[in-house]
């Protein structure tokens, strides 16, 4: 990689950075974001598994908040909570019979 490739790819991930001071973040942005490749924002999205807007049918768009809300559902210390308060109710039950 040449010089000038290496300095035109580090701008571009300096726009991207940038642009996370935004509520709204285009398909790129959001995969910059998150990490999260393309292809596979394409497969969460067709599932309707990830948060996104489509307001003129083509372009997608994401808003910060619901990704983040997103990234951090389902986290683990998350289930270890309700899996033992499930433990608690269990064993409350068995006492109560």
């Amino acid at each position: 990689m040449s010089i000038t490739e290496k300095i035109l790819a580090t701008l571009e991930e300096l726009k991207l950075t940038s642009s996370f001071s935004k509520n709204t973040l285009t398909l790129k942005e959001a995969c910059a974001y998150t990490g999260i490749s393309q292809s596979y924002m394409y497969k969460l999205t067709a599932s309707c598994k990830i948060p996104y807007h489509n307001p003129f049918g083509k372009k997608l768009y994401f808003n910060k908040n619901e990704l983040d809300r997103w990234l951090t559902s389902n986290s683990e210390n998350e289930s270890i909570r309700i899996n033992e308060s499930d433990l608690w109710a269990v064993k409350t039950l068995q006492n109560d019979i």
